[in-house]
């Protein structure tokens, strides 16, 4: 099973640039087996997600929510279909032992992107399932010290879109051992490491082709002033995690494969 396991829709996530059913419907296109909804704070009502799912039988569709924990880290929650319990600035440490009581499988969303510190994850009541290590929002830079900080903590890296729109559904995604029946059997598989990651390595390279064509301009509207906001405004495919990482001067690239860390 290709399963994307980290998809947001402007139904329930207002960052969501796509609907569910154009997600849904692009996520068939591109051959994928199933998606997760991730929204932000809020597991999909389940007779929503049942009307969802009669509309496209082709996809199995999931339920999760993304936490914005306190501190600047996200966090995933895999298994429970609700109550919504999490609520934003909810410190990380809660939402983990939370999760626990719900047996729940927990991975850390884009690391590094909106936080420098992950210091509370090397804690024993606080550490997650997972890192997730390629996504849109986790680009090369980032990628590198996502693959370390899984490595220190001994656990597992995830690949999934993190997808907002129909063009980057399915960039990254993780092949099952077996078809999941159900969330809690979702979270089990994804606990023990029962699959492998899937890169849609074509669309990646374009979209980096893409980037590499507009770096010069987009360093140059910089050197003449101008803040994100409005470089958006003519470049609003252009994100605000490659504008800051371009400000900086690293590698804004999306990973096409792992990364070795630190040459191994």
């Amino acid at each position: 099973m290709r399963i994307d396991l980290h998809v947001h829709t402007n139904r329930y996530s207002a960052c969501g640039k796509s609907s569910p059913d154009e997600m849904v419907s692009r996520a068939a296109e591109l051959g994928l087996d199933a998606i997760v909804l991730t929204e932000h704070h809020h597991f999909w009502p389940a007779d929503e997600l049942a009307d969802l799912q009669a509309r496209h039988p082709e996809v199995r569709l999931f339920t999760s929510v993304e936490v914005s924990a306190a501190g600047g880290n996200d966090l995933l929650i895999y298994g429970p279909t609700g109550p919504d319990v999490f609520y934003r600035d909810m410190p990380p440490c809660d939402v983990i032992r939370q999760a626990r009581e719900m047996g729940a499988t927990v991975v850390l969303a884009h690391p590094f992107r909106y936080a420098a510190g992950v210091s509370e994850f090397f804690e024993d009541d606080c550490r997650v399932d997972g890192v997730e290590i390629m996504s849109i929002h986790v680009l090369s830079h980032a990628h590198i010290q996502a693959r370390a900080l899984a490595q220190q903590l001994g656990v597992a890296e995830f690949a999934a879109s993190d997808g907002h729109h129909v063009d980057t559904i399915g960039l990254y995604a993780v092949e099952l051992e077996r078809p999941a029946r159900d969330e809690a059997d979702l979270a089990d598989l994804l606990r023990a490491r029962r699959f492998k990651h899937y890169v849609d390595t074509q669309r990646i390279t374009t979209a980096n082709d893409a980037l590499r064509a507009r770096i010069d301009e987009i360093r140059q509207l910089i050197d003449q002033g101008q803040d994100n906001e409005q470089i958006r405004r003519v470049m609003p495919d252009v994100g605000y995690t490659t504008l800051s990482g371009i400000r900086q001067g690293l590698d804004v690239m999306l990973p096409t494969q792992p990364i070795p860390v630190n040459g191994g």
